[in-house]
């Protein structure tokens, strides 16, 4: 996810840790690497993920570290702070706990599939086609990044895209997602946020 003012990258450190493990975590999980699948307490690790933000600019970086420090944002104070996992879970808040994300799950699965889920949720006509265009376009665009970019190239209006967020916001609302919950991607997402302690009535449905 990369924005003019900042970057959050997720990416695979197994390798990194294999090649310079320091802690005794980090030598337990090379060593527990080791076995066919990664074994770890009996539970089947792939990878090890690593999240780092990376803010751009002096002006990105004292609005995202005014809410902590205040006017006062020095390198003296913002390395002496204990607030970077803060900002971290903030990051990932806002892009994974994303109030429409489920109609992304829902855009995962095949034609068929996806016809049933909404014949069987929405009863309104007009609803029905916003939602199959609103499902086509993260499918062609890629997600919700590609979402937001196709309503500002097509209408030319944030406002627009702002608008047609809330009705998706308001009818994730009434509709029952939890048929997603086998999806290995809710999965990950939903563990993800448990990782982060990030926890919102909206996500119950995939925890």
């Amino acid at each position: 996810m990369s924005t003019k003012a900042s970057t959050l990258k997720a990416y695979d450190k197994m390798q990194e840790v294999k090649n310079n493990a320091v802690t005794p975590i980090e030598r337990s999980l090379v060593e527990a690497s080791l076995f066919k699948g990664y074994r770890k307490e009996k539970v089947l690790a792939c990878e090890m993920l690593r999240f780092e933000l990376t803010l751009k600019g002096k002006d990105s970086i004292q609005k995202r570290l005014k809410p902590y420090l205040g006017d006062k944002v020095t390198f003296e104070t913002m390395f002496k702070a204990d607030l970077w996992a803060e900002l971290l879970k903030n990051e990932v808040e806002q892009i994974f706990a994303n109030p429409i994300k489920d109609f992304v799950f829902l855009s995962k699965l095949n034609a068929p599939v996806i016809e049933a889920f909404l014949n069987k949720n929405i009863k309104h006509f007009a609803t029905k086609a916003i939602l199959k265009e609103t499902l086509s376009i993260i499918q062609t665009k890629g997600g919700l990044r590609g979402l937001k970019e196709h309503y500002f190239e097509v209408y030319q209006s944030r406002q627009t895209f702002y608008n047609h967020q809330t009705i998706l916001k308001k009818l994730a609302k009434t509709i029952d997602f939890s048929e997603l919950e086998d999806l290995t991607a809710s999965k990950i997402h939903g563990y993800l946020l448990e990782q982060f302690q990030i926890k919102k009535s909206i996500q119950n449905k995939l925890l």
